[in-house]
């Protein structure tokens, strides 16, 4: 070699320092950040969250922030509010075989978000089927003129009907 000539080192013959390495580093912290802010969960004042770990039921979440465990544990999240729930127009006849056309409103909160969940697929739609089958029973069992005069108690035996079956679902019938 002549003098005055200086071999640089490998890395710097290539065009700078290794950065393939950091390169892999910052796909891993992506990737990494990533699942960490999945498993955050966020719960408002006025819901629960009910937490399943690989398909069994693990915890309940309370209102603020969260965390699960991404990948591994599903959280569904149920409104705690009192929801209200139209029973559609519907033919009925009552107990003097009196066609009549009656409709309804059913108010009710879910008191035990766990039950809600577990025991049965879709509490809206099965409060609404239940009342739905309560409102003919109530009113088939009655005469037209005790339909008119009664409606408090149509009210509160349909109440008492629904309530009956919406304790097991942890609702509650208002």
């Amino acid at each position: 070699m002549a003098q005055g000539i200086t071999r640089l080192p490998r890395a710097r013959r290539r065009g700078g320092i290794n950065r393939r390495g950091y390169e892999y580093n910052s796909i891993v912290c992506f990737i990494l950040g990533f699942i960490v802010i999945s498993g955050v969960r966020i719960i408002q004042q006025y819901e629960t969250g009910v937490v399943f770990q690989l398909g069994k039921y693990s915890r309940t979440l309370q209102p603020g922030l969260n965390l699960i465990i991404p990948l591994v544990e599903t959280a569904r999240v149920i409104d705690m509010r009192v929801l209200t729930n139209e029973i559609p127009k519907q033919q009925a006849i009552t107990k003097d075989n009196v066609p009549v056309s009656i409709n309804g409103v059913v108010y009710f909160q879910v008191v035990n978000s766990q039950s809600a969940v577990i025991e049965v697929q879709n509490y809206l739609y099965a409060v609404s089927q239940y009342a739905q089958a309560a409102l003919r029973d109530v009113v088939g069992g009655m005469t037209f003129d005790d339909l008119l005069a009664e409606r408090k108690k149509i009210g509160d035996e349909i109440e008492a009907i629904i309530q009956k079956q919406a304790e097991t679902w942890g609702l509650k019938v208002t």
